[in-house]
């Protein structure tokens, strides 16, 4: 099961800090680039998720959208995502334009504290 976790719109998963977040909490990207706290997943959710799926013989494979599609997680760390001004095509979403920013030491810390905690 390809379960497409985030893309630019939401950030839809309250995830649990990691053992060796750092300065980072991967928790804020759920709680600030959900559409509505009401609507998010929590890690727990997803845990139940993959023990239901594993007991009937299916693997789920999380997608997380990095680098592009990240205009959610800006919402919870503005300094990591770049605005893009150019559209490739009018088809594309100007939702789907912000990009994470691979000049910053922090875009690095906040990849992986949500890869720590998946």
């Amino acid at each position: 099961l390809h379960l497409h976790l985030t893309d630019s719109q939401s950030f839809p998963i309250v995830l649990d800090e990691p053992r060796s977040a750092g300065p980072v909490d991967p928790a804020e990207l759920g709680r600030k680039g959900g559409f509505f706290s009401s609507s998010s997943y929590s890690s727990a959710d997803l845990r139940y998720l993959v023990s239901e799926a594993k007991q009937r013989g299916i693997r789920v494979v999380p997608e997380v959208d990095v680098p592009a599609h990240t205009l959610s997680w800006g919402k919870a760390f503005p300094d990591i995502v770049v605005n893009c001004r150019h559209q490739s095509s009018a088809a594309q979403s100007p939702t789907d334009i912000p990009a994470l920013d691979p000049t910053k030491n922090q875009t690095y810390q906040v990849i992986e504290a949500v890869l720590r905690s998946l």
